[in-house]
This record gives structure tokens, C-alpha cells and sequence, in this order.
């Protein structure tokens, strides 16, 4: 029997995932549309661009030649390939960020008992598109200088700022007052919250492993007769073949391991946000005074 959802004590790691996993089960629809609105064009958009990308990729490693002979270095559908890798990537990641900022907005919702529906959620989370974009590229760039000085300070950076989007969506915090926000969050509960995306991470990766392996095992061997047949070289043309022959087989895999990532997504979010109420609990009392103010409201 599933016990009730208690933030005015400490929850242990077991308990968070316990009830994160019963709380996705139970209103998994409601998640599941939230997810389709941001998920649906971000899809579209990469499936269109990766189409582009191959086709230029291919152009190129199809005109290449080898170095020494005449024309070596010209590289044509390079900007092609730069234009496109730069818009997959900046609007795919925006639409990631909205997506977990709309469960993390369902899920407050759920949790305050309103019933909005899961279309004004996503007006809601819209309507932040600034404060969480501008406060998104604060934390890139603090990332950034992290991962520039060593891989440890990049963690740490990251676990201190895993908060940042409870802060906007359930405190309507942004920017540098998000971050510090995340960070006093945080202090003190460190491995605790590190804890969360690391698991989420290592089961995702498994299973998108396990899409991959699947789908592209047999491509990659194929691939390395090849090179074997080659003498060791991987001429563009051989390159290019490979890529022509098995681009919507890579596709079909980027797309499905997105839709893993799509039905994951919500559990990282819930996860992350229970733990953020039952930190602020602890921390702030805040549970305790909602009871209180409730008693008296209900006395009087």
C-alpha cells in the first residue's frame, strides 16, 4: 500500500523514488500531454534537420579528396552543417528546458490540488520563456568556466544548481536570485541531490545503450569490414557510402532514443521536486506553518 507523501520530515532516496514513480503512474496522461506540446515540434525540428544535415555530410564527404592531391581542404556543405548542428542544438535544448519546466509546473499544480488543465500549464510555462531562458544562459555560462578548470568543479556547479528550475516554476524566482536560490537549497543536502540524476542518468543511459547497440550493431560492423577491406582507411567515399546507405537507420535512433528520453523526463523533474518541497520543509518550516494557518482558518 502506498503511504502518503509526508515533506515535513526527511525523505530518503528509496522513499523519493517510491513515490515519484507512484505519482507518474497515477497521472501519467496528465504528464504525458504536457510533454507532447514541447515534444512534438522538438522532434519534428531535429528529425527535419538531421534529414538536412546527412544530406549536406554526405555532399561533403563525397567531394573530399584525399590530402596531397588538388582541392584537398575544401569542404563544401560545411556551413550547411554548422548552420543546421547550431539550430538542432539551441532550440532542442530550449524546448528540453521548457518541457521540464512544464512537469515541474504540473506537478506544483498537483501538489496545491488545483485543477488546471494540462494546456494552461504549458501557457503558464510559456509565459517564464524569458526568465528561464535568461537564467538558463547564466548557468551555462557559470558551467562553462566550471568545465574549463576540471570536471569536478563542473559537478559541483551542477548538483548546487539542480534546482534552479523548482525555483522559477513554484517560487517565480529567476536569474542570479534562481541560482543562489538552487544553491542555499542545496547546502546541506548535497549527496542527497546528486544522488537523483545520477540513477536517472544511468538508467537512461543504459536503456538508450541498449536502443543504440540494437539498431546500429549491425550497421557499425558492416562499417569495419569495410575499413578492414580498406586497408585500415576510412576514405571519404567509404564514409560517405555508409552514411548514405544506413542515415535513416542513425535517424530512427535519434528519435527513438528521444522518446525514451520524452517518458523519462517526467520522473527526473518529479523526483528533483519533491525533493526541493521536503529541503524547504525542513529548512523553512513551511508545512508546519501551512498547518498551522489552515487549523486556525478552519477553527475560525
Amino acid at each position: 500500500m502506498q503511504k502518503e507523501l509526508n515533506l515535513s520530515r526527511k525523505l530518503g532516496f528509496d522513499e523519493i523514488i517510491d513515490h515519484t514513480l507512484h505519482l507518474y503512474k497515477t497521472d501519467f496522461l496528465y504528464y504525458l500531454k504536457i510533454l507532447l506540446y514541447f515534444f512534438i515540434p522538438a522532434i519534428a525540428l531535429m528529425v527535419y534537420g538531421t534529414i538536412q544535415v546527412k544530406d549536406a555530410y554526405i555532399a561533403m564527404l563525397s567531394t573530399t579528396v584525399s590530402p596531397g592531391t588538388p582541392g584537398a581542404g575544401a569542404f563544401p556543405g560545411l556551413s550547411s552543417i554548422m548552420y543546421y548542428g547550431f539550430l538542432i542544438t539551441v532550440v532542442y535544448s530550449l524546448f528540453a528546458v521548457l518541457t521540464g519546466a512544464g512537469v515541474i509546473r504540473g506537478f506544483d499544480n498537483k501538489m496545491q490540488k488545483q485543477n488546471s488543465t494540462e494546456g494552461e500549464i504549458v501557457l503558464e510555462t510559456l509565459r517564464k520563456i524569458i526568465p528561464i531562458t535568461i537564467t538558463t544562459i547564466i548557468a551555462s555560462v557559470i558551467l562553462g568556466v566550471g568545465f574549463l578548470f576540471c570536471f569536478i568543479p563542473f559537478f559541483i556547479l551542477a548538483v548546487y544548481m539542480a534546482f534552479i528550475p523548482q525555483t522559477i516554476m513554484i517560487e517565480g524566482r529567476w536569474g542570479f536570485g534562481s541560482i543562489g536560490r538552487s544553491f542555499s537549497m542545496v547546502n546541506g543536502h548535497f549527496w542527497q541531490t546528486f544522488l537523483i540524476p545520477l540513477v536517472f542518468f544511468l538508467v537512461y543511459f543504459f536503456f538508450s545503450s541498449i536502443i543504440t547497440y540494437g539498431i546500429l550493431l549491425t550497421p557499425y560492423i558492416e562499417l569495419i569490414k569495410g575499413i578492414i577491406r580498406n586497408g585500415g582507411q576510412t576514405d571519404p567515399s567509404l564514409l560517405g557510402n555508409f552514411y548514405q546507405q544506413y542515415s535513416y537507420t542513425i535517424i530512427l535512433q535519434s528519435v527513438l532514443n528521444s522518446l525514451l528520453h520524452l517518458l523519462m523526463t517526467p520522473i527526473l523533474n518529479i523526483a528533483l521536486s519533491i525533493k526541493f518541497y521536503n529541503i524547504r520543509n525542513l529548512k523553512e518550516g513551511t508545512q508546519i506553518l501551512n498547518d498551522i494557518a489552515q487549523e486556525t482558518s478552519a477553527a475560525q
